[in-house]
């Protein structure tokens, strides 16, 4: 048993380490076309607190019934500023569509003003959750795994 340990330990440790570098390859490619993209704007990773919704009321009709107006979908989300890592709250109004897509407690990337930290804005009309970061937390943990295999086949070699 503790042969096979030895066998299969370290191609899976170099498995793991080329999705490692695999990964933070992406994360970096992705990072850096956001921010050619940006212009004088920052990328801020913001956690969505609450939805909202709120409907005005229309014109009275005749016979007592109202018309309702628009309705208005509104996201409020918590982020740190990048340069200066202090939080803020802000909120957005988008369409019904992206409203019913976003989730409570997820973390989306968003735009923040390099002038005003408080001016944020959708990135690219819709917030999606960071690929780099993701990808940078999976490089992490296949770096550990790849580790964990490299400290298994010293283990057993023993």
């Amino acid at each position: 048993m503790l042969s096979l340990l030895k066998d299969i330990a370290l191609p899976f440790a170099i498995l793991f380490g080329l999705l490692c570098i695999a990964l933070l390859f992406i994360g970096k490619r992705q990072d850096a076309n956001a921010q050619a993209l940006l212009g004088e704007q920052l990328i801020a990773v913001a956690r969505l607190s609450d939805k909202t919704t709120f409907t005005s009321s229309g014109i009275h009709k005749d016979r007592g019934f109202e018309e309702k107006g628009p309705t208005r979908y509104t996201l409020h989300y918590q982020y740190t500023h990048p340069l200066t890592s202090l939080p803020f709250e802000s909120q957005a109004n988008v369409e019904k569509a992206t409203w019913d897509a976003m989730q409570i407690d997820q973390y989306y990337q968003i735009l923040v003003s390099r002038q005003d930290p408080q001016l944020t804005s959708l990135f690219h009309g819709q917030e999606f959750v960071d690929g780099a970061q993701l990808a940078y937390r999976l490089a992490a943990l296949f770096g550990v795994l790849g580790l964990l295999c490299v400290v298994l086949r010293f283990v057993a070699s023993r």
